[in-house]
């Protein structure tokens, strides 16, 4: 093969460690990484749409599945929301309607996250009195089968803001960086095609 093909496949390869590396020793997520389909360019990202929906260059002739996670260097980035035979539609999440139940790893206490269709994205729901802080690691917890827990999604910052009655929302930094997606990387869906929704 010529340099290039062995330089894409090495990247390939080394994307797939890197995600297992992210994805720590989790046994549940061996079988995740077995269904890794490698990358897919990112194709259309439009300024109106930027923070809540990118198209990439799989789909379901590629085994691409609906709801399946989408990561940028190991980091969730967002989830499959619509399918075309060569392309699919990724909703980002910074999306204000993608809503992600998350695991606070320190404390191992459930949220939810959203984004707030401008970049940001927040813990929502925070109980005041919560023992949080700056840094603390912030990953999926369970949500459907296509979505398994223990993605990194990021850290918390520092910064927080009061909602209404006790509660708080936090800021979250994503691990991916959402103002460069070039490529992402592709997680299987449950390895029906797509069909349990």
């Amino acid at each position: 093969g010529n340099l290039i093909e062995r330089l894409d496949l090495l990247e390939k390869e080394n994307s797939r460690l890197k995600l297992a590396w992210s994805m720590g020793s989790a046994s549940h997520l061996k079988e995740e990484l077995d269904r890794y389909y490698g990358y897919a360019r990112v194709t259309l990202r439009e300024p109106f749409s930027w923070w809540s929906e990118a198209r990439i260059s799989k789909g379901k002739s590629d085994g691409v599945s609906f709801g399946a996670p989408v990561l940028h260097n190991g980091y969730l980035t967002g989830r499959i929301s619509s399918l075309g035979e060569d392309y699919s539609w990724v909703e980002l999440i910074t999306s204000s309607s993608l809503m992600v139940p998350v695991v606070i790893e320190e404390t191992r206490d459930l949220g939810v996250v959203a984004g707030d269709g401008e970049g940001g994205l927040w813990l929502l729901y925070v109980p005041e009195g919560r023992a949080y802080a700056e840094g603390m690691t912030v990953s999926t917890a369970m949500v459907s089968e296509a979505l398994p827990p223990g993605i990194p999604m990021g850290s918390l910052s520092s910064e927080k803001r009061k909602t209404g009655g006790s509660y708080y929302e936090w800021k979250v930094i994503p691990g991916a960086n959402l103002n460069q997606l070039y490529a992402l990387e592709l997680l299987g869906g449950p390895g029906n095609g797509g069909k349990s929704r």
